[in-house]
């Protein structure tokens, strides 16, 4: 299925994606009203531009009380390395986080790392994304979430 009037959008994300393989890893925020097409607009890109890099892809869960850290436990099950085995544990969340991303560094392609509607995550899930954005040096990180409405 093609996506109509989203080439500006493909254009930017294969833009920061081919920065991103140069060692300049960036995040991305995509946002919109329910229903606008973030998680096609991804998907699609994923698919079509990014054959050749690892795609690690965890999501947030729409609950009042949603488990600590419920994207990476997605993407632990989607990972080679310890970190599976780390969260079947009762594992300190600085270990986790550094193991993830040790998971990340020792990659030898490009990992995409997508992280879909942080507007329902957990307050360690936002430090687990506060923590990659800031080591986000060689791989690139992409988030969802849906646009806040207020009345």
């Amino acid at each position: 299925m093609d996506l109509l009037e989203r080439d500006h959008c493909f254009d930017q994300l294969s833009q920061l994606l081919c920065t991103a393989t140069t060692g300049n890893g960036r995040t991305v925020l995509i946002s919109g009203e329910a229903g606008i097409g973030k998680t096609a607009l991804v998907e699609q890109f994923v698919s079509q531009h990014c054959s050749e890099a690892g795609r690690l892809w965890g999501a947030c869960e729409a609950l009042f009380t949603p488990r600590p850290l419920g994207p990476l436990y997605d993407i632990a099950t989607q990972a080679r390395g310890s970190l599976s085995t780390l969260m079947g544990r009762d594992t300190e969340r600085p270990t986790l986080f550094s193991a993830f991303l040790e998971e990340l560094q020792k990659s030898t392609i490009p990992t995409v790392v997508v992280f879909e509607d942080v507007h329902w995550a957990d307050e360690a899930t936002l430090d687990l994304i506060k923590f990659l954005d800031g080591a986000s040096h060689n791989f690139p990180l992409c988030f969802s979430s849906r646009t806040a409405i207020t009345n």
